[in-house]
Parts: C-alpha cells; structure tokens; sequence
C-alpha cells in the first residue's frame, strides 16, 4: 500500500502540481526512471518485458509444438488428452513437470488458434423457414428394444413442430416425412435446414457447397423450397430442431413404451404435436395462431415417391424384397416384377399393373403369404391342401383372432 501511495504521489506532483522528474525525484529521493515509469503508466502492475527462461522445456520445446499440431490435425476420435501426450514425451525423456508441459502446449495453442472460442450471431428467426432432422428413439416389445428413427421438423419463427416415427432413415422415410410435415402445417416451408443427410446430399464440398442427390433434387423442383445445409458437425446451425429431438426423446420415449405398431406409434406422435401446437405459446400467441402467420408456399398436391426394385417371382410365388419374402398371384411364377418400395406399403406391378399390395416387413426372414394368391394352385394340387404353408398360416391366424 505504501509504494502504491507513493507512486500515486508522484503523478499527483507531475499532472497537477506541473513539477519536472527532476524536481520530484529530488524530492522524494528516488530514482528519475522510477518517476518515469510511474507517469507512463496509470496502474502499478508488474509487467513481463521478456519470457521466463525455459529450462525444463528448453530442448523439447520443438517437440511439444510438433506434438500439439498433429494433435490438433488427428481425427476426432484419435485426439490425445494433454496428460496422455505428457506420458508419451516422458517416454521421450522429458523431466519437466507436467504443469511446465501444460504451459508450453497453452502457447503453441493460442498461436496456433486452437479450441479459441468460436464467436455466434443472434439470428432473428424468418418466417416460412423450417429446421430438419433424424433421432434415434427407442421402444420395447416383449422386453426386447426397438430402435426407431423420429423424423423431427420444428418452424423457426412460429415454433411449431411434427415428429413421426420410421424403421429407418432411407430416402422413401425422409421424402415422407417432409410431406406429412407439409400436410400438417397446411403448407410448405420456402426455406428448409437440414443436416447433410445421405438421402439428400450425395457429397459434402467446401463451405456451403453440396452435390445433392438426383431423388433430392425431384422433390426440392416439386415443392420449390430453399434447401440450406448445416457445416459438418455444426448442430448448432440447426439448434431449435436439435432440442426438439432431445425433447423427444426425454419425454416421449422415456420410459420406454411399449411397441405395437408404427401406425400406434404415430398416432401417438400425431395427438402430442397437435396438443402442443394448440396450448404452447411464444411471445404470447399460441403456436397454432403463429402458424397462420407462417408465411409459406401452397400446398397443391403430394408428391409421390417409392423406391424401386426389379425382383423376380420363385417358383413358391414369393419374391424377396430386403431379406423379406412377399406372395404374388400364380399366374406370375417367372416374371419379373417391378417392386414399389413406400414407408409402410409394398405394390408389386408387371407391364403398369399392380398385381400385390402388401404391408410392409421389417426386420429378416418374415414372409407375408395371401391365402387367394394361391386358390388356382390349390386347385390343380388339392392333396397337398392340409400342408401347405399359406394354409397352416391361415389357420393359425383365424384361431388367434377367436
């Protein structure tokens, strides 16, 4: 406190007083570079004017730059800890203390630029734009888990939202999703965020740029929508649908319900996003009277989307779809069909006609027979009536619904 006093009392003599250097240090019987020091500068703080001398991390000094580098390049699940890379340079022969190592590595980083703190805008949300993606949400099913794909879109201005639920995230799940999200908020968003899913972006180039697949493209011409790509790993780009997947997941998910169908499933879904759209409310108006405000594109007409597949019919009638058999009639045995692939149906078609529409199977090796598919077969081959599989099936399934 004394030698802060005293150096208050010198810029006190020098400013107000108008004394020389000369004079005050005569005065106060110190040294003219002490009064120099003490105007030049408004604080008394200790300052650095050289870096300590290094002793420890003199000679591994390169070393340690080089190793925080790599470092910083390695991919991100092959980043070393700071106290993995000190045990590796102690290998090395280094003696220094692990805090003397930190401290070299804290240099190299800030001299490299790296983990500096990444600066955000507070974006103003606009109207007609919507944030998309997948999560992964799980039920059960006879105390078995079931994974499922929760396709979320949430409005960036009035804060609507829609989630419905798929086996998996393939390019038939995403364009019905995006079409059932329409048809919920009475209109098509003329902006869209996504993340750079597979079924819409075939490669991911520098920046913004993207070469996008050619289904994607279809869909985007259709509907006429902006589409904007998050960077890789920059969820934050698309922060309000990332907390609607967390939401989902804790609230909707947790505890685990049980699974019946993905019909059940989405019923389920369907009557949460509608409760919230009607009772949930921001900057004082309910989401649902915000969403009239949206200002979106007319939707007209849904567009129509399967995934095709040429299969061929074996000689049970049965073609494989995805390790999954479904029955066609007879008259079919050796042709080749081709299968329309929707979310939850399969339309099997030969020369524009559909000849079987079935409910869609997921998981292997469950086959789905239709007892008329088989009625001429079972004409001409009657003596193997009772064994035959579509029978027995048949059967056991009028015993289980009595």
């Amino acid at each position: 406190m004394k030698e802060m006093a005293q150096y208050n009392y010198i810029r006190f003599l020098y400013f107000n007083q108008k004394k020389s250097k000369r004079a005050i240090a005569s005065e106060l019987g110190i040294h003219r570079d002490t009064v120099t020091k003490a105007i030049a500068n408004p604080e008394q703080k200790y300052r650095l004017s050289t870096d300590r001398p290094q002793l420890v991390n003199g000679d591994f000094k390169k070393r340690i730059n080089i190793m925080v580098k790599e470092n910083s390049e390695a991919p991100k699940g092959q980043k070393l800890t700071k106290l993995r890379m000190y045990e590796l340079i102690r290998e090395e022969g280094y003696s220094g203390t692990y805090s003397s190592f930190t401290y070299q590595c804290r240099k190299e980083e800030e001299k490299l630029h790296i983990n500096q703190q990444e600066a955000y805008l507070k974006l103003v949300p606009i109207s007609g734009s919507l944030q998309v993606d997948f999560g992964e949400v799980y039920s059960v099913k006879k105390g078995v888990p079931v994974k499922q794909h929760a396709f979320c879109a949430k409005l960036c201005s009035g804060k609507g939202e829609f989630v419905k639920a798929y086996p998996r995230e393939q390019t038939e799940f995403f364009f019905d999703g995006l079409s059932s999200a329409f048809k919920f908020f009475g209109g098509i968003p003329k902006k869209i965020i996504f993340d750079n899913l597979k079924p819409a972006v075939k490669t991911v180039l520098k920046e913004q740029d993207r070469i996008l697949q050619q289904e994607f493209l279809k869909i985007q011409s259709f509907y006429s929508f902006e589409a904007e790509f998050c960077g890789p790993g920059k969820g934050n780009e698309k922060g309000l649908v990332e907390n609607l997947v967390k939401y989902v997941q804790n609230n909707y998910f947790l505890p685990r319900p049980e699974f019946i169908s993905y019909e059940d499933t989405n019923q389920m879904l369907l009557k949460k996003c509608q409760h919230r759209l009607r009772t949930k409310k921001h900057l004082g108006e309910t989401w649902e009277k915000r969403l009239l405000a949206e200002d979106f594109l007319p939707l007209t007409e849904i567009y129509d989307y399967a995934r095709l597949k040429d299969v061929k019919v074996s000689s049970y009638q049965l073609v494989h779809i995805d390790t999954n058999r479904y029955s066609v009639p007879t008259e079919y045995v050796g042709k080749r069909l081709q299968a329309r692939l929707y979310p939850f149906e399969i339309r099997l078609v030969y020369n524009d006609k559909v000849v079987a529409v079935h409910d869609r199977l997921f998981g292997k090796n469950k086959e789905i027979l239709y007892p008329y598919h088989f009625l001429s077969l079972l004409r001409k081959k009657a003596r193997g009536y009772d064994q035959a599989k579509v029978i027995q099936d048949w059967m056991l399934s009028i015993k289980l619904i009595h």
